[in-house]
């Protein structure tokens, strides 16, 4: 009887300990919400998306009804409640086309139901809803379902800068586009292999030349499709690397003279000047240095 009693005691003393942990844990959530609330009262700028935020954050929709602005406090209501009847209530038009694109976003994103997107009659509503999707969840397939090409392109694109698989730019049917997307991937990843696959030879110049100075590696020189971009990439490269050898590879005679006379002068080496081939240039360079 008494180790029952002292069971029971100890059973007892483990729920008020229970019970006051969660009765703390209330208070102080409370205690901060109300920290939060009391701080968009005093926000002079964006006091809704103050209430927006907090609103979410614990998921009250109490605290949607703060917001002055009746489309954004739809989208609060349509995201707290995940219930796309707010979101329908929401004007397609204008900026409004973002509130309502981003309720059902959220709402679709929440639910993990990307046909919810396919169910608003506004067809800009509908791509954003994709659009978003896609890019959260890192799937380049979503984009499939948008009807138009444009917003298609752009889904694929931003996919593309998440998951950054390359062969996912060849989806994009636009040429500009698609020759942006491998641009983009290029610079993001610091490879110039990936410039190959740009198809207007000036943007393709433009994606090597970011390399010159990284990587100085004469290799890239090689892959330009004009002598004067290539003659401009042994330049800078012998000027960085102060390799007069490199001035070899270079084809235009003038560009070659200047190319040794630099890496003379900051070598401050006389014997380099003799391969000038222009005299007076020559003579500059050895007067420069003697």
């Amino acid at each position: 009887m008494i180790f029952m009693k002292k069971y029971l005691l100890i059973g007892i003393l483990f729920l008020v300990i229970f019970l006051s942990g969660c009765i703390t844990d209330n208070f102080l959530e409370n205690q901060m919400k109300k920290q939060k609330l009391e701080r968009c009262t005093s926000d002079p700028i964006s006091p809704d998306s103050c209430y927006y935020r907090v609103a979410r954050t614990y998921n009250d929709s109490e605290i949607c009804g703060k917001i002055s602005n009746q489309n954004y406090k739809y989208q609060c209501l349509g995201e707290v409640n995940l219930d796309i009847s707010f979101c329908n209530k929401i004007e397609p038009s204008g900026m409004e086309v973002n509130y309502r694109a981003t309720c059902y976003y959220n709402i679709a994103i929440n639910k993990r139901n990307i046909s919810l997107c396919s169910l608003d009659t506004n067809e800009k509503v509908r791509q954003l809803c994709y659009i978003n999707y896609a890019i959260k969840l890192n799937n380049n397939s979503v984009c499939s379902e948008i009807e138009n090409q444009v917003s298609k392109d752009e889904c694929l694109y931003w996919v593309t800068m998440s998951n950054k698989e390359v062969s996912n730019c060849a989806n994009i049917q636009n040429q500009v586009e698609r020759d942006k997307c491998y641009y983009s991937l290029a610079k993001s990843e610091e490879d110039e292999s990936i410039c190959d696959y740009i198809q207007d030879l000036d943007f393709r110049a433009t994606c090597y030349h970011q390399f010159i100075e990284i990587k100085q590696d004469i290799r890239i020189c090689k892959k330009f499709d004009t002598l004067h971009d290539k003659d401009w990439c042994y330049y800078k490269i012998a000027e960085i690397k102060e390799d007069d050898s490199i001035c070899d590879d270079i084809a235009e005679p003038s560009v070659k003279d200047v190319c040794n006379k630099n890496v003379a002068l900051i070598k401050k080496d006389s014997s380099i000047c003799d391969k000038i081939q222009n005299e007076p240039t020559k003579n500059m360079c050895h007067e420069k240095i003697e």
